[in-house]
This record gives C-alpha cells, sequence and structure tokens, in this order.
C-alpha cells in the first residue's frame, strides 16, 4: 500500500484546527471566570443601623466642593474641558475601608469609613471626540476634604455590589 503525502497534510491541518479549538475553548472560558476582589464577603457587608446612628461624620465639605471635584476629576479625562457636571447635594454616607485603601486598618480590612458623600453624573468626550453618556460617580469627603471620587462596578456573579476607587486624594 503507498502512502500518499496530501492524505498526511490533510490529516495534520485537521488535527492543528481541532487543536486550535480546543485552546481557544480554554482562552474564553478562562475569561469568563468572575473572582471576587475582596477576599471575605464580609468587607462588602454594609454598616449596621446603630453603627450609622453613632458614627462620627465629620464636618461638610466646603461651599466649594463642587470645583473641588470638577478639578480632581479633571486630571482623569482627556478632553476635561468638555465635560458636563451634575451635582446632587451632599449627604452623611460611608464607605468601605478597602475600597478607600484600608485607611485605618490595613489592605482589605473590615470596616467601613464615614463621612459625606455627593454623587454626581458627568458626561465628557472620549478619544474619538463624542461622549462618553452619563456616567454617576460620588465624591467621598471626610472633614472637609476630599479623600476619594468612587464608581459602582455593578453587581459580580456572587451578587456582590463592587466599588473602586477612581482617584484616592
Amino acid at each position: 500500500m503507498k502512502h500518499d503525502p496530501k492524505d498526511t497534510y490533510a490529516r495534520a491541518a485537521v488535527h492543528a484546527f481541532i487543536l486550535i479549538v480546543i485552546v481557544l475553548a480554554f482562552v474564553w472560558l478562562a475569561g469568563c471566570v468572575a473572582l471576587p476582589r475582596a477576599p471575605h464577603p464580609e468587607l462588602n457587608a454594609p454598616p449596621k443601623e446603630e453603627v450609622l446612628e453613632t458614627a462620627d461624620y465629620g464636618v461638610p465639605p466646603e461651599a466649594d466642593h463642587q470645583d473641588e471635584i470638577r478639578d480632581a476629576f479633571a486630571r482623569l479625562l482627556l478632553d476635561p474641558y468638555s465635560a458636563r457636571f451634575t451635582f446632587a447635594a451632599p449627604e452623611r454616607g460611608w464607605a468601605h475601608q478597602y475600597v478607600l485603601g484600608g485607611t485605618t486598618g490595613g489592605p482589605y480590612s473590615p470596616g467601613h469609613d464615614f463621612g459625606w458623600v455627593v454623587a454626581f453624573d458627568v458626561n465628557a468626550r472620549n478619544a474619538f471626540g463624542g461622549y462618553t453618556g452619563t456616567q454617576r460617580t460620588y465624591a467621598f469627603f471626610r472633614d472637609g476634604k476630599l479623600r476619594a471620587i468612587l464608581r459602582n462596578e455593578g453587581l459580580d456573579i456572587f451578587g456582590y455590589v463592587w466599588w473602586y476607587a477612581v482617584a484616592l486624594m
């Protein structure tokens, strides 16, 4: 029986194709795995009601807090002059310590920092010159000073709401 080289090349091509499909499937599946960013579920727990009632929120932000937010956020934008802001009034609030960099207990320490939160919407131009759409963002103040600009990432696969600090001051 004579061995046909064309048949050998065809078989090698099919095997290579199958191997590529298998590798791509593994890469695709690995990309679907979402791991929690905080090592313990209690890090994402809100403070208890009695803690909220007795917490020290510090002094509220100064009257020019909107200008301070604009200036801080401008450093994050490609075209800061195009930014359109809409601000809400400051309210007492809290943030997870792990979001703020573990200010009192080190990174990933359970607990909360209390202060004043200013919700604001921002819409700015992207690299293509088009507006990105309004995005809800939060400024966290403690003792009248801007400490962080925060954004909500939404729910992960475990149902936790994850926040991340856009900028720490």
